[in-house]
C-alpha cells in the first residue's frame, strides 16, 4: 500500500486511557480521556474505511448502452451501500456517460454484476483493475472498472483549475536546476510545473522499476533520480506538479518492438521524416506499457498526469495506414476514449487529476482533423479533468479564419479557441498552452505573453501553461483575472 499511516487499535487505546486515569486520578483527566478515546476511535474507523474502499467507474459508449448503465446504477444504489455516489458527467445525446462511486468489497461487486448481467465478461488487467464488459448486442456498450482506492495526499494548496505553469524538459527538472525555475515562478510568474516523464521520443526521465519497460529503454540514464523527492519538494514550495507522458508518438518503443508500430497497408511501417515514430493506440501491449509508467508516476505523489500525443498520426502517409481494431477512420475517437477512460478511472481512484494535450486547431472540430487525429472533443473531454489545447497563434496557417498572419494575433486566437472548446466540453476545465517563443511572430516580447494570458482570463478560465522548448522564459506582468466570458474586440477583422 502506498500510504499506510499508524492507527492504534481499540485495545491499545483503552490501555492508554487506563494509564492516563491511574497516573492523574482527576475527574478532568477522566472527562478528557473519554473525549480523546471517542475522537481517536472515530478517526480510526473513518480512516480504516477510507483506505479499504474501492473506487469504481462506469463508462457507457453508445446510446444503446444508456438503459443498461442506468439500470445498473439504479440497482447498485439499492443493493450496495456506497460511501460516495455521484454523477461525474453525462451526455445523453452522444451516449457518453461517466459514473463514479466507492464500494467495500471487490468480490461483492463482481457477484452483484454477475447476478444482474449473467453475460458480463470479467477480467483482471494486471494494473489493479477488475474489468467487466456488459454487452447489449452492440460493440463496447459499457465498461466497468474497480481499482484499489488509496488516495495520494498532496501537500500543495494550488487548485487545479487555477494552475499557471511552465514547461520543463526532463533535464531541466533535475535537483541541480529546478531551484532556478522555482524562483522564477515565485516572482509572480505562476504556481505550477509541467515536466517530461516520458518525452516526445519515448525516453523516460526517471528510473523505472518495471523490467519490461527497462528493456525498451535499454539502459538510458535518467536525469531525474527520484520522482518522489521532486514532487515532495514542489509540494513544499506550494507548486503544483504535472507529469507529462507522451503516449502514441514513441520512437523508442516503435523501434524496440516493431510489431507495435503503425504499418501501411503494404506491410511497411508508417514513416515520418524517414523514421517509425508512431505506435498503434489499439494494441494492448502499447496500452499496458504506458499504464505501467502512469501507475508508477501516480504513486510518486504527483498532483496531475498530463497525456500528450493522445491521437493518431496526422503526418506521413496516414491515409494509407493499417490501424488495428478499426474499419473506418471515424472510429478513432472510440479507441482513444477507451484508453482515456481506463486511465481516468485509475487517476480518479488515487485522487490525481488527468489532463490531455490536444491540437489547437481541434477546437474548431473540422471533420478532416477528427478523421486524421481522432480527437473528437465531444467524446474525449468526457474522460479528463482538464483539456490543454496548444493554441499557439503561430501554428495556424496564414489565412486561417481570414487572418493573414495568425502569429501576430495572440489575443484573438487564444480567446476564440478556448470559447469553442468551452461550448463543446461542458464543465471540463480548459487550461491552454501559451506561446512563449518567437517563431513566426513579428514582435515577440513580454506583452505577447501577457495578451494570451489576458485572453485566457477573459474567457473565464483561470489557468494556463507556458511552452518554450528550451525552457527560456521572459519576465512578464501577470494580468488581472476575470471570470466573465468576453467577446472579441470589434476592431478585429478576422472570421474566427
Amino acid at each position: 500500500m502506498f500510504f499506510q499511516p499508524f492507527y492504534p487499535s481499540p485495545n491499545r487505546l483503552r490501555l492508554y486511557f487506563s494509564a492516563w486515569t491511574v497516573l492523574t486520578g482527576s475527574a478532568r483527566a477522566l472527562a478528557f480521556g473519554i473525549v480523546l478515546f471517542a475522537a481517536l476511535s472515530f478517526l480510526w474507523i473513518f480512516a480504516y474505511g477510507m483506505l479499504n474502499n474501492l473506487a469504481a467507474s462506469v463508462y457507457a459508449w453508445s446510446k444503446d448502452s444508456m438503459p443498461v448503465v442506468a439500470n445498473l446504477i439504479a440497482s447498485a444504489d439499492k443493493q450496495i451501500r456506497h460511501a460516495n455516489t455521484k454523477w461525474i458527467q453525462k451526455d445523453a445525446g452522444l451516449g457518453v456517460l461517466r459514473y463514479e462511486f466507492y464500494i467495500k468489497e471487490k468480490k461483492e461487486w463482481a457477484a452483484f454484476l454477475k447476478q444482474q448481467y449473467p453475460n458480463a465478461e470479467f477480467s483482471n488487467d494486471g494494473h489493479g483493475f477488475l474489468k467487466a464488459k456488459v454487452n447489449t448486442g452492440k460493440e463496447s456498450s459499457a465498461w466497468i472498472t474497480v481499482s484499489d482506492y488509496q488516495p495520494v495526499f498532496s501537500n500543495t494548496a494550488v487548485a487545479y483549475q487555477s494552475v499557471k505553469g511552465i514547461y520543463l524538459s526532463g533535464s531541466s527538472a533535475t535537483p541541480q536546476k529546478i531551484s532556478f525555475f522555482i524562483q522564477y515562478l515565485k516572482k509572480g510568474h505562476g504556481n505550477g510545473i509541467v515536466y517530461d516523464v516520458k518525452d516526445v521520443t519515448g525516453y523516460l526521465n526517471y528510473p523505472t522499476i518495471h523490467g519490461d519497460v527497462k528493456n525498451v529503454q535499454k539502459g538510458i540514464r535518467a536525469p531525474i533520480p527520484s520522482l518522489k523527492k521532486l514532487h515532495a519538494r514542489l509540494g513544499k514550495e506550494k507548486i503544483y506538479s504535472i507529469a507529462r507522458v507522451t503516449l502514441f508518438q514513441d520512437e523508442v518503443l516503435a523501434k524496440s518492438k516493431p510489431n507495435l508500430a503503425i504499418h501501411l497497408q503494404n506491410g511497411k511501417p508508417l514513416l515520418v521524416k524517414g523514421r517509425p515514430i508512431w505506435v498503434d493506440p489499439y494494441k494492448k501491449e502499447v496500452r499496458d506499457y504506458n499504464l505501467k509508467i502512469i501507475w508508477e508516476v501516480i504513486h510518486s505523489g504527483v498532483n496531475e498526469i498530463q497525456l500528450d500525443y493522445v491521437r493518431y498520426p496526422a503526418e506521413g502517409n496516414w491515409k494509407q495506414a493499417r490501424y488495428a481494431g478499426l474499419t473506418d477512420h471515424y472510429e478513432k475517437p472510440r479507441v482513444l476514449a477507451g484508453f482515456l477512460q481506463q486511465v481516468h478511472s485509475l487517476t480518479s481512484a488515487y485522487g490525481v487529476k488527468l489532463s490531455i494535450d490536444i491540437f489547437g486547431v481541434v477546437a474548431w472540430q473540422e471533420k478532416l482533423d477528427i478523421k486524421s487525429t481522432g480527437q473528437d472533443m465531444r467524446i474525449l473531454s468526457q474522460a479528463a479533468d482538464v483539456l490543454s489545447p496548444m493554441l499557439y497563434p503561430s501554428h495556424f496557417e496564414n489565412g486561417f479564419g481570414g487572418v493573414a498572419s495568425p502569429g501576430d494575433h495572440p489575443y484573438e486566437f487564444i480567446l476564440t479557441g478556448i470559447q469553442k472548446l468551452q461550448d463543446i466540453s461542458g464543465e471540463t476545465v480548459i487550461r491552454p498552452w501559451i506561446q512563449a517563443f518567437a517563431w513566426r511572430v513579428s514582435n515577440y516580447n513580454a506583452q505577447y505573453i501577457e495578451k494570451q494570458i489576458q485572453a485566457t482570463f477573459d474567457s473565464g478560465e483561470t489557468g494556463f501553461l507556458l511552452w518554450n522548448a528550451g525552457n527560456e522564459y521572459l519576465s512578464f506582468r501577470m494580468p488581472e483575472e476575470k471570470r466573465k466570458r468576453a467577446a472579441l474586440k470589434s476592431n478585429f477583422s478576422g472570421s474566427l
